[in-house]
């Protein structure tokens, strides 16, 4: 947000991830922030600050904004399922190159629950971040919480696999074909429709050193390391890439 202050600009990016968050219409909402900029980007020249504007707390505003905004079900239909499918299509993917060939009808019912569960999570804990000041440790410690958790639930699902005996689905040649291709087509649909290459390279990251590693002629120990180092090292290179192609970008506009 050029032109405006620290204070200015933190506002409006957490409004609008609150407002997106909160299942709104990005359109819109990039239509908001536009209008409170040029009214922020006016009133600073007169020495007022977001509280002059919004008449009230940052908090009690995206509230208040956000309740009077409907919420964009059209694009809520459009993304969950995508983000839900996606979710298990990583994880089917991993059982497959894994070896696994059968699942409880805990994990096919518990797997799709926690998802959805931490879409929802998720969403929760951006509006918490964006509505109110956390300072720096507030601001990892919901991050972190928002890593940590799901690991756990999903620990807890494992474990619950273990200890409650249920009905099992054995898997034949033809349906682990199908389990192995369609989380395949999918990332590569997704990657044409969101118009992104990571939803190609993220999985090829993950998967490939899984592939690759026991092909080659190395001790248990040794191929665990290999594996973490590819993993990480590619996940490193993704990411540089990515903040070169950003700041090459802010490069151009600027």
């Amino acid at each position: 947000m050029e032109n405006l202050s620290k204070e200015s600009s933190r506002f409006l990016e957490n409004l609008r991830l609150y407002l997106i968050s909160s299942g709104k219409n990005e359109t819109e909402t990039e239509a908001i922030v536009e209008e409170l900029y040029d009214h922020l980007s006016e009133a600073e020249k007169q020495g007022k600050n977001v509280k002059d504007i919004i008449g009230q707390s940052p908090k009690a505003y995206m509230e208040q904004l956000s309740g009077e905004m409907e919420i964009d079900f059209k694009a809520m239909a459009r993304y969950i399922p995508l983000i839900v499918v996606g979710g298990m299509a990583y994880y089917v993917l991993g059982d497959m190159i894994d070896g696994k060939r059968s699942y409880s009808m805990i994990e096919l019912i518990g797997y799709p629950a926690l998802s959805v569960a931490f879409l929802f999570m998720v969403a929760a804990g951006f509006r918490a971040l964006a509505s109110r000041s956390w300072g720096k440790v507030g601001e990892y410690s919901v991050c972190g919480a928002l890593g940590i958790i799901p690991i756990a639930m999903f620990i807890g699902l494992i474990f619950l696999d273990r200890s409650v005996a249920s009905p099992s689905i054995a898997l034949n040649d033809t349906a682990v074909f199908t389990a192995t291709i369609v989380p395949i087509l999918f990332f590569i649909g997704a990657a044409i429709w969101m118009k992104t290459w990571l939803f190609i390279a993220i999985p090829a990251i993950l998967f490939l050193p899984r592939l690759v590693v026991p092909w080659l002629s190395i001790g248990e120990e040794t191929s665990l390391i290999v594996e973490s180092v590819l993993i990480f090292g590619g996940m490193a290179v993704l990411l540089f890439l990515m903040n070169k192609k950003d700041n090459n970008k802010s490069a151009h506009h600027g």
